[in-house]
């Protein structure tokens, strides 16, 4: 005979994570956004992140540069007076060219590294379960990413070879275990920035979700 079971069902919510790292300072500033970035709280992420940086007195001797896309919202006027006025230079990544964003990478370790146990149905212990695998995030881990996109993909790019950002986080996942030395110069600090949309049910059960997540911020 047919049986119809109820089951409770978590209603999806969208969270966005703005991010900032550092391959020194490691993860410098994280905000959580349920929905979608809007300029003006990208603006508020900014502020923050460059008033973290500014307060540390070991970052007094250092010139920074803050590495974004070309997303619209990080284009805006008012965040480029921002950065201007703080002295920080600002880079931007090619267009259509996320596999070059080392916060990429970082974001890809992050995502395969979130456990939601299923018994969890609220929104707060569930932020609190994306801070503490973020935080996991060393210093180590990010250097990692910036040689694998100067000592991997640059190369690749210069032979003209088609890149996509799901085989090259499939690859430095491949990698990982193994990390090249990051050359970076010292003379400039490089802060990444990005935001990506994380979902509420992300992970559950234990079970690593084998959907892309693409992150852009520090």
């Amino acid at each position: 005979m047919p049986c119809i079971k109820k089951i409770s069902r978590i209603d999806e919510t969208n969270i966005t994570a703005i991010v900032a790292v550092h391959d020194f300072y490691g993860v410098i500033n994280c905000l959580f956004v349920k929905g979608g970035v809007n300029a003006n709280t990208f603006l508020l992420f900014i502020a923050q992140t460059l008033k973290k940086i500014q307060e540390d007195r070991s970052s007094a001797s250092r010139s920074f540069s803050l590495v974004m896309d070309n997303v619209g919202i990080h284009s805006e006027v008012e965040i480029k007076k921002m950065i201007d006025k703080s002295q920080f230079k600002l880079l931007k990544t090619a267009i259509y060219s996320p596999e070059l964003h080392c916060i990429e990478y970082v974001f890809s370790i992050w995502k395969g590294n979130i456990r939601i146990p299923s018994e969890l149905k609220e929104l707060d212990p569930i932020l609190l379960n994306f801070f503490k695998t973020l935080n996991e995030i060393t210093p180590a881990i990010i250097k990692s990413c910036k040689a694998y996109v100067e000592s991997v993909i640059f190369p690749m790019v210069e032979q003209d070879v088609d890149l996509q950002l799901s085989s090259c986080s499939k690859r430095f996942r491949e990698l990982f275990k193994f990390p090249v030395q990051a050359k970076l110069p010292d003379y400039n600090e490089v802060v990444d920035l990005d935001e990506r949309e994380i979902g509420e049910n992300e992970g559950t059960n234990g079970q690593q979700s084998n959907e892309e997540m693409e992150i852009e911020e520090i």
